[in-house]
């Protein structure tokens, strides 16, 4: 295959989507192993023991998050010489972006406030020294928040294209994407249940919905790294001394 023609399919909307949503879990799952093959490597130890090495330190599962769920599109935006204003990355329409995000923001937080059990910002620390803590905070935080919006709304975006469901504010793109996105928690979270995906379908439907009403999503990304509760996990873990 010629250089024009390979960039031509990467710019195909079926190839973009479907290698996407395939890569998703393979690619999270063969990250992890090249983790552990990197833990048995460092420490001598047997697979259980470098699985165990990764069990106990979450926040290096943030490279797989990176791997499976955002670095593919990334690549292809930037291979594709695409505009990122295209998927939302622009200063027009921010502050009603933000605007439109921030209830379901205090809503969420109100929620899990009043609600009995731990609250998402009550997570144990990994007591990491500097700069691994600053490190690992940073990846955490972008990997769970901005880069997982963009993940969505790029197959958004793509979706559309090839449903030719653009110009509509609640498209075809969006629902699929957000229903999709939804169940695939039922296998990377499967302890968490059906209720978390319902609950990441309903935030992530509104969030879409703020996407495509504005044409931006830095304030999508910002509600969505104040309310997830991974971010928390991995990024103010990595802080807490």
């Amino acid at each position: 295959m010629n250089e024009k023609a390979s960039h031509s399919l990467t710019r195909r909307p079926l190839f973009r989507v479907a290698i996407t949503w395939f890569w998703d879990i393979p690619g999270a799952a063969l990250t992890a192993l090249l983790i552990v093959l990197l833990l048995m490597t460092i420490y001598h130890v047997g697979f259980s023991e470098g699985l165990t090495s990764l069990q106990e330190s979450p926040y290096l599962l943030s490279y797989a998050e990176i791997v499976s769920t955002g670095l593919l599109p990334l690549i292809l935006t930037v291979y594709c010489k695409e505009k990122f204003s295209y998927y939302g990355i622009k200063t027009k329409g921010l502050l009603r972006a933000v605007a439109y995000s921030l209830p379901l923001v205090v809503v969420i937080l109100l929620l899990n406030y009043f609600t009995p059990g731990q609250k998402m910002w009550e997570v144990e620390s990994f007591h990491l020294t500097f700069p691994w803590n600053i490190w690992y905070a940073a990846i955490g935080v972008f990997a769970y928040g901005p880069l997982e919006v963009f993940f969505v709304t790029w197959l958004i975006r793509n979706t559309d294209n090839l449903l030719h469901s653009s110009s509509r504010v609640l498209s075809k793109g969006l629902v699929i994407t957000v229903i999709l996105f939804g169940l695939l928690h039922v296998i990377t979270s499967p302890t968490a249940g059906l209720a978390n995906a319902l609950r990441v379908m309903a935030e992530f439907f509104i969030l879409g919905l703020i996407f495509k009403a504005t044409g931006n999503v830095i304030g999508p990304m910002i509600a969505w790294s104040l309310i997830n509760g991974q971010v928390y996990a991995v990024g103010l873990g990595s802080l807490l001394p």
